[in-house]
């Protein structure tokens, strides 16, 4: 696919398994964390080239916008699985190691800056 870029990946994608987390079925724990957090990673690595990061491309670079939750932040009692694989989506962007393209976060208007 030479010469071809991405403006941007959008990672939206996620499901909701409600339960209490001890008595949920490990299945559905792992499915939360598989399309959840699992997910847009493979995704960023398989297009990672097409958004900038592969020198041998030509075009702009692109940008990745991952969908996440405030229960990456904040649970509930019957929302254990998905703030767990929320949260890991969250620091996943966080994260130095993430890889070359550092993108700066836009906060939703009106929100407070992390601290």
């Amino acid at each position: 696919m030479d010469g071809y870029w991405l403006g941007a990946l959008i990672n939206n994608a996620g499901i909701v398994c409600a339960g209490p987390l001890l008595f949920q079925p490990m299945e559905q724990v792992e499915a939360q964390i598989a399309i959840n957090l699992l997910a847009p990673l493979a995704l960023v690595r398989a297009f990672a080239p097409f958004l900038g990061t592969d020198p041998a491309q030509a075009g702009r670079r692109g940008g990745i916008i991952n969908v996440s939750s405030s229960a990456g932040k904040v649970s509930s009692p019957t929302r254990g699985g998905y703030a767990i694989s929320k949260h890991g989506l969250a620091g996943s962007i966080r994260c130095p190691s993430f890889g070359p393209v550092r993108l700066p976060m836009k906060p939703k208007a009106g929100s407070k800056p992390d601290s």
